[in-house]
């Protein structure tokens, strides 16, 4: 047998070995501004990066401004195996450092009067980087609902058409064709109700 093809998996194998003793979590500190490089002020200062905060802070950085992010949590890179990247893993940042593991209140009228398991992310990205970066936005006509109560002649515009840009602008970024995944079961589901007459829809869906 060629020697080559012997030595390759043996080579390969050090390699990897190599590569992965010497991958370390990468620790917040590492990037985190030292006091002394602070700027005696800031336009805005925006308190939490989770996925709220991230995003103001992109806008008023966009828009000139000074910004400074301050978040408690840790960093979103947590070594080789990151259960954020690995959608199916999520669940096992529950219960950790990176989630404030909060409970709702019991309620008199309601579920039961119990309580549920409400996990909140500590963490670079917040609740987004929990649960699997998933989604889901509300029907459009709960927008709608929104604008008649504030007004429909209020300057606030929060009906859905004049936030379909702002969805449209984050759905965008997101390389949805190749993310997509459709279990068998879902897809007869799918498929029956359109049997039944219901329409699909593919372009309108808000979320991810």
């Amino acid at each position: 047998m060629n020697k080559t093809l012997i030595l390759l998996p043996i080579l390969l194998g050090v390699i990897i070995y190599g590569v992965f003793i010497n991958l370390k979590p990468i620790d917040v500190n590492d990037f985190a501004l030292e006091f002394e490089d602070l700027k005696e002020s800031y336009d805005y200062i925006v308190v939490g990066a989770g996925t709220a905060g991230c995003v103001v802070a992109t806008r008023l950085a966009e828009a000139g401004k000074e910004v400074l992010v301050i978040e408690t949590g840790g960093t979103d890179v947590l070594g080789i195996i990151n259960p954020i990247a690995i959608s199916p893993a999520f669940p096992d940042l529950f219960k950790t450092e990176h989630d404030y593991a909060y409970y709702t209140t019991k309620q008199q009228l309601s579920t039961l009067k119990r309580e549920f398991f409400w996990p909140r992310g500590k963490i670079f990205g917040g609740s987004g980087n929990i649960n699997a970066q998933m989604y889901t936005g509300a029907h459009e006509e709960d927008f709608n609902d929104w604008q008649r109560e504030i007004g429909e002649d209020s300057k606030t515009k929060w009906d859905f058409e004049s936030l379909k840009p702002i969805f449209d602008k984050i759905l965008a970024r997101l390389p949805r064709e190749q993310n997509v995944y459709v279990h068998n079961i879902v897809k007869e589901f799918i498929d029956s109700t359109i049997e039944l007459g219901y329409p699909q829809n593919n372009e309108e869906f808000l979320g991810v």
